[in-house]
């Protein structure tokens, strides 16, 4: 029997709007009413990933920012893994030699330390995806924009780092200068970006954590997402693991099953199929 369902937001929950579709809440709905707990997982902070939740009259815990915090059904800040202050400064140089855009996710909001015209220049080549969505006014308000000698004067804590520039292959050049860097978990999840946690960040082992401290054992899960931020927890040895029909490919390797993609409402098919329909019920 299923007790937990762990889901990925962008790619996944969300359509290609960034919206949680009528069908795929519905399906949230069913599964909250038979008791069943719905985990959101996602890279996001805290707060934008309430927006979407909140737009459907949604309540879930969340595992935000690729597992570096965990909040529960009330909101309330969990657990917490950040980074040392050494590890965001090997990142920074590293970045900077690669010519790299900054999302700094931290305790006070997301920093950068872009000019204006940097950042607006990220943002009208579509490197800030999937922000891109938003206008740039509404982008820029969710930034801090600081010089680099401030960031580590304003007693900031580190959750996540995101490296964002339009080359893939400069990317892949940066994701193995960043192998130097001790105890730090590399991901993506899009071509303009890798995601930095530290290593004892991931959706996978706050996932694990999560449902250890509830009494759920792994083959009561189930966990569906798109990107590679999400192998953490695809890899593990669920019940079922699925992958989103717009994943990437290294992703549906891993996963057990494959479903729609997010804007067929693939969560909602996963669910419907695998835990709400009477033949699945009937199976326990």
């Amino acid at each position: 029997m299923i007790k937990l369902i762990a889901v990925d937001m962008d790619g996944t929950l969300l359509n290609s709007e960034g919206r949680i579709s009528r069908r795929n809440a519905y399906a949230v709905q069913c599964l909250q009413a038979l008791g069943t707990e719905f985990l959101v997982c996602t890279g996001r902070s805290y707060e934008d990933a309430l927006l979407p939740l909140k737009e459907r009259g949604i309540r879930a815990s969340v595992i935000c920012m690729n597992g570096s915090c965990i909040y529960d059904w009330n909101g309330r800040l969990a657990d917490k893994t950040v980074f040392q202050t050494e590890q965001v400064k090997q990142i920074l140089r590293a970045g900077k030699e690669f010519g790299a855009v900054f999302d700094f996710m931290t305790s006070r909001g997301s920093f950068s330390i872009s000019t204006e015209e940097e950042f607006r220049d990220a943002y009208e080549r579509d490197i800030l995806l999937p922000m891109a969505a938003y206008s740039y006014e509404a982008v820029r308000d969710r930034f801090h924009l600081v010089r680099e000698e401030e960031l580590f004067s304003l007693g900031l804590e580190f959750f996540k780092i995101s490296v964002l520039h339009a080359s893939s292959q400069t990317l892949n050049d940066l994701k193995e200068r960043l192998k130097e860097i001790e105890n730090l978990a590399v991901a993506s999840s899009f071509y303009t970006n890798l995601e930095l946690t530290h290593k004892d960040a991931q959706k996978g082992k706050a996932l694990a954590a999560y449902a250890s401290a509830r009494g759920i054992r792994l083959d009561e899960i189930m966990a569906i997402g798109d990107s590679e931020n999400d192998t953490s927890m695809l890899s593990m040895g669920l019940k079922y693991t699925i992958a989103m029909g717009n994943a990437m490919e290294s992703v549906k390797k891993t996963a057990k099953c494959l479903t729609r993609t997010n804007d067929e409402d693939g969560v909602a098919y996963a669910v419907e199929t695998l835990i709400l329909s009477q033949e699945a019920r009937s199976r326990g």
